[in-house]
């Protein structure tokens, strides 16, 4: 009798561990997904919300827009991804006429070179706004914030009477070799009561063919939100304690 009540909470414990073991599982596939990057190959789209800037179809960790310096005309540059609230206007969330939409660079330029991230070398990107200033980020930039008095700086456009801003700026690649470059940025404004957005990345693909560029962004966005090392080190423990179960139970 023993023996069989033993049987039978063994064969109880190992479904259950299993049963753990698959939501855990699916737990980690969604939680990685919420974590992957959106690849974005449009304008990047935001509104005025809750005090804050959001960048439309952002994730809680991040979000990548995609360009490409030999995309248009003239190799090493691009206006792409553009900015534009078009969708929202109308809404009650856009920005008061006049006031102006700006970035902010939150480090240095990254460069993956189709297998791994690699020094960026004598590389850097120009930023033109439409204030007529250049910002300049390479491997050594630690930020680049926008100003909104003179002398202007990362400014994006200005709100017209009916709060829209749909503005392109140029991405110029200096120094560049074939590779993606990755930048980190916010969304800023000088509206009153308006929190500067969520961190998101443009990643430019400059002669990489789309396999390896793809790749780049998934590590570009892993090197910016890592799954958390407690979720692994618990996920392997328990995967070790289930394949024990059945070892025991055959």
């Amino acid at each position: 009798m023993n023996h069989i009540l033993s049987k039978i909470f063994d064969n109880i414990s190992y479904s259950y561990l299993n049963w753990c073991a698959v939501c855990l599982v699916g737990f980690l596939t969604i939680s990685n997904a919420n974590a992957m990057p959106v690849h974005g190959h449009s304008d990047i789209e935001f509104e005025f919300v809750g005090g804050g800037i959001e960048i439309e179809f952002a994730q809680p960790s991040f979000f990548i827009f995609e360009g490409d310096f030999n995309g248009g005309l003239i190799p090493g540059l691009t206006d792409d991804p553009g900015f534009n609230n078009d969708e929202f206007v109308g809404t009650g969330n856009t920005p008061l006429p006049g006031s102006f939409l700006g970035f902010n660079v939150l480090g240095p330029l990254s460069f993956w070179n189709g297998t791994e991230f690699a020094s960026a070398g004598s590389a850097s990107i120009d930023i033109n706004d439409v204030a007529g200033h250049t910002s300049t980020i390479s491997s050594s930039t630690s930020s680049d914030l926008a100003s909104f008095s003179s002398p202007f700086e990362n400014i994006i456009g200005v709100a017209s009477a009916t709060g829209e801003i749909h503005q392109h700026i140029d991405f110029v690649l200096n120094s560049g070799i074939t590779g993606a470059y990755g930048l980190l940025l916010s969304l800023t404004t000088n509206q009153i009561g308006i929190t500067d957005s969520q961190i998101f990345g443009i990643f430019f693909n400059n002669g990489l063919d789309q396999v390896l560029f793809e790749a780049g962004v998934d590590a570009f966005n892993a090197s910016v939100v890592p799954v958390p090392a407690a979720v692994w080190l618990f996920a392997s423990a328990l995967v070790a304690l289930v394949t024990m179960r059945r070892q025991k139970a055959l």
